[in-house]
C-alpha cells in the first residue's frame, strides 16, 4: 500500500516526489500563496464546468412547457458538468460543488414533475 501525504499547494514548489507515495494537494483558503497557485492550476475545463453549473443555478422560474423543457436541458448539462469535476483542491470548494449538484438535482426533479402535471 502506498503512503499518502497531504500537502498544501504552496508546499509543492520545492517538493521532491518519492516513488510509491500518493500526494494529495489542497488549496488552503487562509494562505495567499495557495490561493494564487490554485488559480493557476484551475484548468479551463474545470472553469467551464463550474460556469455551466452556475448558469443552471441562475435560471429564472419557467412558466410554459417550452421554457421548462429548455431549462431541463440546461440543468441536465449543469449536473453533468458538476459530476465530472475533479477535486477542486479544497474541502470548501468540493462541498459547494456537491451542494450545487444536489440543488440542481432537486430542481430538475421538480421541473420534470411540473412538466408532467402540465401534460
Amino acid at each position: 500500500m502506498a503512503e499518502i501525504i497531504e500537502l498544501r499547494l504552496c508546499e509543492t514548489e520545492r517538493l521532491i516526489l518519492r516513488p510509491n507515495v500518493l500526494y494529495r494537494f489542497t488549496v488552503a483558503s487562509d494562505c495567499p500563496r495557495c490561493t494564487e497557485l490554485g488559480a493557476i492550476y484551475m484548468n479551463p475545463v474545470t472553469k467551464r464546468r463550474l460556469a455551466d453549473g452556475d448558469r443552471a443555478l441562475a435560471l429564472p422560474e419557467p412558466t410554459t412547457k417550452q421554457e421548462i423543457a429548455e431549462q431541463l436541458v440546461v440543468i441536465w448539462d449543469g449536473m453533468l458538468a458538476l459530476q465530472s469535476l475533479d477535486d477542486l483542491g479544497s474541502e470548501e470548494a468540493n462541498n459547494k460543488a456537491y451542494a450545487n449538484l444536489n440543488t440542481l438535482q432537486g430542481h430538475y426533479d421538480q421541473l420534470k414533475a411540473k412538466l408532467k402535471g402540465m401534460s
